[in-house]
Formats: structure tokens, sequence, C-alpha cells
């Protein structure tokens, strides 16, 4: 495996609260928990950017996803999925099927999650998929529409390399 580095705005690694993987309504198809982070020198959007363009709503200090990130690596055999096409989602849909107990909010299938957790240590989400992915038409299988960005949510917390985390103060 590549060891790319990653990183993750808003908060200390150390002081972060390394949530259980949960699903949510599959309209999402993202899960909740973990840690999320993004490609450290990517040339696409970063994650500190999208939240300072576009969340006003209050739920992070603006101070804190400025001013505040950790930069890390994965451990060398960490588990990685990668979603680069939609074929790539559609057969992870396929593998780790979220079994809708929201009927009737959407008959979409979508990933399960906490299934996913145990054979994978986190999920990667390309920005070709974000796009590819984002409003498919005519399609059985949930989209990526609250994927807003090429994103790592970082499923098991043993899969971060502890000794390669740096932060910004």
């Amino acid at each position: 495996m590549i060891r790319i580095p990653l990183i993750s705005y808003g908060t200390h690694y150390e002081d972060c609260e390394f949530d259980e993987i949960c699903n949510q309504s599959p309209t999402l198809n993202k899960p909740s928990g973990g840690y999320w982070a993004n490609e450290y020198g990517s040339k696409y959007y970063n994650w500190r950017d999208f939240v300072l363009d576009n969340c006003n709503a209050g739920w992070r200090d603006d101070n804190d996803v400025k001013n505040t990130y950790t930069i890390f690596n994965l451990v060398d055999n960490a588990r990685v999925i990668t979603i680069h096409t939609k074929n790539d989602l559609h057969n992870i849909i396929k593998s780790y099927p979220f079994h809708n107990k929201w009927a009737d909010e959407s008959p979409k299938l979508a990933i399960d999650f906490v299934h996913l957790k145990e054979d994978y240590d986190a999920i990667h989400v390309t920005f070709n998929a974000v796009w590819q992915c984002r409003y498919p038409k005519g399609n059985k299988y949930a989209c990526l529409n609250s994927w807003d960005i090429d994103s790592y949510c970082i499923m098991n917390k043993e899969a971060i390399d502890l000794k390669s985390i740096k932060y910004n103060s």
C-alpha cells in the first residue's frame, strides 16, 4: 500500500471521540462515526475549504476548522476500499447491502457500513466517484449525494499509524 498522508481538520486526533461506525438513512449512503480525512496536499477541494465555504450552521467553530488539524498516515496493512466509479459503488453495495428499514423514505439499496467495517479499516471515495455517483438516474442503488469531496472515513482506529501523527501546533 502506498502511504499517502491524510489530513483531518477541526480537531486533534487525541482530542476526538472515535465514534463507532453506524448506518444512517440510505438516502445519505454515508456512515456516521469514524474519523474523517482527505489527502494532504490534494489538488481537489479539501474538507476545510468546503466547511468554510458552505457550512455556516454553527456545528463547528470556524477557528477550529481554520487553525486545528492532524496529519497522519494509515498503517501499512490498513485495509482500504476505494470507490472510484459507479461500478465500484454498485459492487460494494452488492457485497454489503444495507437492508432498508426506512423503506418508505428510499427504496434504493445502500452500503451497510457496519458490515463493511468487519472487512475494511477505511473507505475512500474519490473525487471522480463524488461526481460520477452524485445523482444517477434510473438506478436501484443509492447515490453518493451526501459525499461532497474526496474523502476517507477511517472506520477502525487501529488503522491510524499513531507514530505518524503531526499537529499544527
